[in-house]
């Protein structure tokens, strides 16, 4: 082999990593721009067109659930799905600090609402974390779900596995499969 040939095979090796980084970046940028689009709509018409309540501070507290004194000075509000990948990360990493520094010395309040956007097995886990509540469970069986998410819509969110979870957080089954079942607190997770 010539060196003539030697260079002109190294030129065409990097003209073809070249074109396959440009590949890689155009399907990165598409992927992207086809993800982002649906999101960035589904946003826009929630804000314009309604999306999650917006109550005013004094009833907050009557629409979902807090930690920490009441009387504390500063409010923390968290809107979340429990199958939110990004919700999940913010609970296991960003919460314990919160918690920590904030909420156990008395200086917030955190209130936590509802903001099922990512399918059925959101309604219903949000559904079933009320039903924890009527247990006094609810921080326990949130913590629970959050500490044990799994994808998005492929059931680990369904109601046989929301059922199955009520053994491990200590509730009685019967009642909390009866409402469960029952969808009883649909009014207050749909907007």
């Amino acid at each position: 082999m010539t060196k003539s040939s030697e260079k002109k095979l190294k030129r065409e090796a990097k003209k073809q990593q070249a074109k396959r980084h440009q590949q890689i970046q155009k399907s990165l940028i598409t992927a992207f721009v086809v993800v982002m689009i649906p999101v960035v709509l589904y946003v826009l018409y929630q804000g314009l067109f309604g999306g999650a309540p917006v109550y005013p501070p004094d009833q907050v507290s009557q629409t979902d659930h807090v930690q920490g004194e009441e009387s504390a000075p500063l409010t923390i509000t968290v809107y979340g799905d429990f199958q939110c990948p990004k919700c999940d990360q913010w609970f296991l990493h960003e919460k314990p600090t919160i918690q920590n520094e904030f909420i156990e010395p008395g200086k917030a309040k955190l209130y936590f609402l509802d903001f099922t956007f990512l399918g059925e097995d959101s309604d219903s886990a949000a559904n079933a974390s009320y039903c924890a509540e009527d247990q006094d469970a609810y921080w326990d069986y949130h913590s629970f779900l959050y500490n044990n998410q799994g994808g998005i819509n492929d059931g680990w969110a369904g109601i046989p596995s929301l059922k199955a979870y009520a053994i491990s957080v200590g509730l009685n089954t019967n009642e909390f499969s009866d409402c469960v079942d029952s969808n009883k607190y649909t009014d207050r997770i749909t907007y």
